[in-house]
């Protein structure tokens, strides 16, 4: 379908979020997975993280590529209450020491024992080697 629309003068088209949003229910796993490729590819400055479909591979590619943007985006999440947005940090590099951060942010103003709940729940978590993420994961445990 890529190929095809391409060749046809659709490619400005066929990256709209408006065609995505029309078809994203009827496209196939490998289908979605090409489509996700291509779309990042094709709009590198879209930073809407919060769009229905690409907002999550969005914040995924700031999240890689360090962007400020992401981290503003993620404790704005966090601190509304949303802990479900942090699972994209998690498979970037040093996520440590940003992870405990947000947390102590969410706990300012929501109950210590969701962190608790959360992090008991993710295995990656219970195991990171870091000294410092063990001994905040204990109090944590701990004091909740």
């Amino acid at each position: 379908m890529i190929a095809l629309f391409s060749r046809v003068g659709f490619q400005s088209t066929l990256w709209s979020l408006d065609v995505l949003s029309n078809h994203w229910e009827r496209m196939g796993a490998d289908l979605k997975q090409l489509y996700r490729q291509h779309w990042l590819n094709e709009n590198p400055m879209f930073t809407n993280c919060d769009h229905p479909i690409v907002g999550e591979w969005v914040l995924e590619r700031l999240l890689m590529e360090g962007a400020p943007l992401a981290d503003e985006y993620l404790r704005t999440k966090v601190h509304a209450g949303d802990l479900a947005v942090l699972h994209l940090l998690l498979q970037t590099e040093h996520w440590s020491t940003k992870l405990m951060n947000l947390l102590q942010g969410f706990m300012e103003n929501h109950k210590a024992v969701l962190v608790k709940d959360w992090v008991l729940k993710q295995p990656k978590l219970l195991q990171h080697p870091d000294p410092d993420w063990q001994r905040w994961v204990r109090q944590i445990v701990v004091a909740t």
